[in-house]
């Protein structure tokens, strides 16, 4: 018994080479949006001038398509990955400190603070004495109450209030990348820029390591270090921050997400706004109109004097809570334990709402 030969089918066998190519672009694309900037877009053009990989982008041909910002990202897409341990904070923020003039104030916040055993970044704020211009909030009441009292679920990120009205006459008037910056640049603790600006600095910085004498390594072995990519780099955060917003920036800049939402929806409760520059509090002008909108287009937001942590929980009716406790966690644990203390604690538990 013979059996037939099957002619194979052209129209599939063609389907299946269009599909394979399809999984192969995806399978690139993925891979390059792995480099920190470079999003599908941009990894779709590198795809289509001949890139096949993240090693391809050395080559001079897709090396010039990046911009600076993808290159150090690619630079150091070795590091950029590995977690900041307690150890490697604070030996940045040693350096730091002792690199910068005594008039700067570095304090480490975000996970840190909170207790963590590591970060995805370091954070850190900086205040200087000539820094006092508080950026005022740019939103009206209406809008503030909208902004913290969103739908359903929990929040992916909390959103960090943008400079206000007068951030165009402090713009050059901040010291982060004159003062801050470049100096840590020149003394090679920082490696590398994503984002810079007046109030805010993201990048990347190398650990500083000791040698056998237990010193420091000297400033050039540190340039040279970077050069060479020896040691380990981590994403590092700087942000200036205004002398009379420290309490405020510490609060809003250590979170955690839930935690800080709470305060800002109570802080609305209360007819205030409350962002990483201070607690706000409304004062509208007197005009014949009485229309609320009349009277959210007729005022301005004035700073309520709360110079520390303390001063804005008490501004907010709100109990002192450590910053290793400031978690979700934490406060969901409590109300469990502990129902009859419900309304000491931050905000409401049981409606949770998204920035």
């Amino acid at each position: 018994m013979f059996l037939p030969i099957l002619q194979p089918d052209s129209e599939s066998h063609e389907v299946d080479i269009v599909q394979q190519d399809i999984d192969t672009r995806l399978r690139i694309i993925q891979e390059l949006t792995a480099i920190s900037g470079i999003g599908v877009g941009m990894a779709g053009k590198l795809v289509d001038a001949g890139c096949r990989s993240v090693e391809d982008l050395e080559q001079p041909t897709f090396n010039k398509m990046l911009s600076a910002t993808m290159r150090v990202s690619l630079y150091f897409k070795d590091h950029l990955d590995k977690r900041a341990t307690r150890d490697d904070a604070e030996s940045v923020l040693e350096r730091i400190k002792e690199t910068l003039s005594d008039e700067f104030e570095a304090i480490l916040v975000g996970s840190y603070r909170r207790g963590a055993e590591s970060s995805g970044d370091i954070d850190i704020i900086l205040l200087h004495p000539s820094y006092v211009n508080v950026p005022v909030p740019t939103v009206t009441p209406s809008k503030s109450r909208s902004f913290n009292n969103g739908g359903p679920g929990r929040p992916k990120r909390l959103a960090i209030a943008r400079a206000g009205r007068n951030a165009q006459s402090t713009r050059n008037e901040t010291p982060l990348l004159g003062r801050a910056v470049w100096p840590l640049q020149d003394a090679g603790i920082i490696a590398g820029t994503l984002v810079a600006g007046p109030f805010k600095w993201q990048g990347i910085c190398r650990v500083p390591e000791r040698i056998e004498n237990g010193l420091w390594e000297s400033k050039y072995g540190r340039l040279e270090a970077i050069k060479d990519r020896r040691g380990e780099f981590r994403r590092l955060d700087l942000r200036m921050i205004p002398v009379r917003s420290k309490g405020a920036a510490l609060l809003s800049l250590t979170g955690d997400l839930e935690f800080i939402k709470d305060l800002r929806i109570q802080a609305c409760k209360l007819g205030m706004h409350l962002n990483e520059y201070g607690l706000w509090r409304w004062v509208s002008h007197d005009t014949e109109d009485t229309s609320d909108s009349s009277q959210e287009e007729n005022g301005h937001w004035e700073l309520i004097h709360t110079e520390t942590e303390e001063d804005i929980l008490h501004e907010l009716d709100k109990s002192w809570i450590e910053p290793t406790k400031r978690n979700f966690s934490f406060l969901s644990d409590k109300a469990r334990k502990k129902p009859e203390s419900r309304s000491r604690l931050i905000g409401s538990l049981d409606e949770k709402t998204s920035l």
